[in-house]
């Protein structure tokens, strides 16, 4: 029987996260963002170090979109594969006003996703196939207990934090068809986040402000997104100029403007996500 021009598409789509994100969630990702989509198509486990209004947690959301929608398998109408998607954060206002804003904003502009946005994510028909949105905590480990299915994917936001014995509950649950994704602004040294940044368990981003569309084009291209005119105003506060034979890229110096800095520890977390 011939394939039709929808299990085309979904075929399509499944191959290639991005093609989805584009033509379905129409998601506006510069090239480090597909870079990450791709890696939690293909990878377990994905951490994102960032910069401040860097796209991290809008990158988290068509991840998680992307996995809840070209992962489940139906045979005769009947889920025969089922999906769970759970985002996380240290704070209940984190998931409420940050992730699942994302979330909703995405699934609106798609028009055309099966199930429903709710408070806390998103329902479908089948009791085994959703989007949950929730602030985990060390004394609340039994809230991933239910996440068992053929295919699991945990978002964690500001991830450097949250505890180890969050992640611990998490990883429990990485199992089968199974994917990590972290993404964080790197304010500490320590703990699992900052660890994931060394860990070859881990396919690794860092999202630097200074490569961002709207500091490149010196226009606001994505809305949200870090501008121009901040990050200059940060270079000139924040950074001193070095010369050449001092230039040091494991410091954190940069070109800018023609000219060689060498940013502060604050430059280095907020701007370079360092």
């Amino acid at each position: 029987m011939q394939e039709d021009k929808g299990s085309r598409a979904m075929r399509a789509w499944q191959s290639d996260w991005n093609l989805f994100a584009a033509d379905v969630l129409k998601a506006r990702l510069d090239d480090e963002q597909r870079a990450i989509l791709s890696s939690v198509q293909h990878n377990k486990m994905t951490a994102v170090a960032s910069g401040t209004a860097r796209g991290k947690d809008y990158v988290a959301a068509v991840a998680a979109l992307c996995f809840l929608y070209l992962t489940p398998r139906f045979k005769d109408g009947k889920l025969i594969q089922n999906t769970k998607v759970a985002m996380t954060a240290p704070t209940g206002r984190q998931v409420k006003d940050i992730m699942m804003p994302e979330v909703s904003r995405l699934f609106k502009r798609a028009d055309v996703l099966p199930g429903r946005l709710i408070s806390s994510g998103i329902k479908t028909d089948f009791e085994e196939w959703f989007l949950t949105g929730f602030k985990s905590s060390d004394d609340n480990t039994e809230a991933w207990s239910g996440f068992h299915a053929v295919n699991t994917m945990f978002v964690v936001t500001e991830a450097s934090g949250m505890s180890e014995t969050v992640f611990n509950a998490i990883e429990g649950n990485l199992q089968g068809n199974s994917r990590l994704l972290i993404v964080f602004n790197p304010n500490v040294t320590t703990g699992y986040a900052a660890r994931a940044m060394k860990s070859p368990r881990f396919k690794k981003f860092r999202l630097n402000s200074l490569n961002a569309e709207n500091v490149v084009s010196k226009q606001n291209i994505i809305p949200g997104q870090v501008d121009y005119e901040w990050v200059k105003d940060k270079v000139d506060n924040w950074c001193s100029f070095v010369s050449d034979n001092d230039f040091d890229i494991g410091q954190g110096d940069f070109v800018w403007e023609g000219m060689k800095y060498r940013p502060n520890d604050l430059f280095r977390v907020k701007v370079l996500g360092m």
